[in-house]
């Protein structure tokens, strides 16, 4: 793969949204398609005012076999990002076929993830 530029990356930046729940969902509708990568690099979740909850974040491959990544801790009016400003490093890489599932221990928070695909 050729080196982008923190330019090329930001014009690539998109963003998915899904507000967990206590039930695992999938927070992209399909999976990465064939071919590409997608890299992560951010992800943001914000409290839903009521309750504190610990949101597991788990990869999915492409056989649906779920891992967990992380389970990050929320307050219910309180923010948690995992990541950081270097677009070149990403918290996490899905290849083709993959997805990440995101699951609430309590409430409803929301979660934003900010990726980029190459």
């Amino acid at each position: 793969m050729n080196q982008l530029t923190n330019i090329e990356i930001a014009q690539r930046l998109k963003f998915a949204y899904k507000q967990a729940t206590t039930s695992r969902a999938d927070v992209f509708s399909s999976a990465v398609p064939s071919g590409k990568t997608r890299n992560i690099v951010w992800i943001f979740i914000t409290g839903d005012g009521s309750s504190a909850s610990q949101i597991t974040i788990e990869k999915k491959d492409s056989s649906g076999t779920y891992s967990t990544f992380i389970k990050p801790h929320v307050t219910a009016s309180g923010n948690t990002q995992v990541g950081s400003d270097n677009l070149q490093n990403p918290v996490i890489t899905l290849a083709s076929g993959e997805n990440i599932a995101i699951t609430a221990s309590a409430g409803t928070p929301d979660v934003t993830i900010v990726y980029w695909d190459y």
